[in-house]
């Protein structure tokens, strides 16, 4: 069985600043990565509720209706320092965590839905869940600092009618920015079933 997190990244900086500073010197990613790639983790992450979070693990928000909306709506939301992603299905998704070190150039064209928004990570440690806090969720570390985040979403039209089956994947990267409110960037126009 496949380790659910694999996780790559160049020598560790000190905050998100001091990593796209000294990107071009001494951070370099490994020869299987894109350029400019600080980190990569590939997870299972347990969508309860149809949704998962990233966060700082140090931060424990009191989350609102209206970031339940939201995420509802859009498929994305921000609140309190932390990025809350729909998904289709609620049972374990494929996750792709990257942080860069600029905003990605990636095209739009090909993903489902694409949406924007951002987090801080006063710690560096960050967290993907729904809600289990347990050890045995992995961490992934990046340069502490402030976020911005493009969330990327792939096969959401090839969820079975009762939402329990599909090949939907997720694909969150960050990038040391301001933490922008939620957008939709690119809205997928089918129905999700299930729930």
């Amino acid at each position: 069985m496949r380790d659910p997190v694999e996780v790559t990244h160049g020598p560790p900086a000190r905050d998100a600043g001091q990593a796209v500073r000294s990107a071009g010197d001494s951070l370099t990613p490994p020869s299987h990565s894109e350029p400019g790639r600080l980190v990569h983790a590939d997870l299972a992450v347990f969508a309860d509720y149809n949704y998962f979070l990233v966060q700082d693990d140090s931060l424990r928000p009191d989350l609102s209706d209206e970031f339940a909306g939201e995420l509802i709506d859009n498929l994305v939301a921000t609140e309190q320092d932390v990025l809350g992603v729909g998904t289709a299905r609620r049972t374990t998704v494929p996750v792709a965590l990257e942080v860069s070190v600029a905003e990605p150039d990636r095209e739009t064209a090909g993903w489902d839905h694409v949406a924007e928004g951002g987090l801080r990570a006063p710690t560096g440690r960050i967290i993907v869940s729904s809600s289990d806090r347990t050890e045995r969720i992995p961490r992934t570390d990046i340069p502490p600092g402030e976020y911005t985040a493009r969330v990327y979403y792939r096969g959401l039209d090839t969820i079975s009618g009762d939402g329990r089956d599909g090949h939907d994947r997720y694909l969150v990267v960050l990038w040391p920015g301001q933490a922008r409110s939620a957008r939709v960037i690119t809205r997928y126009d089918g129905e999700l079933p299930g729930g």
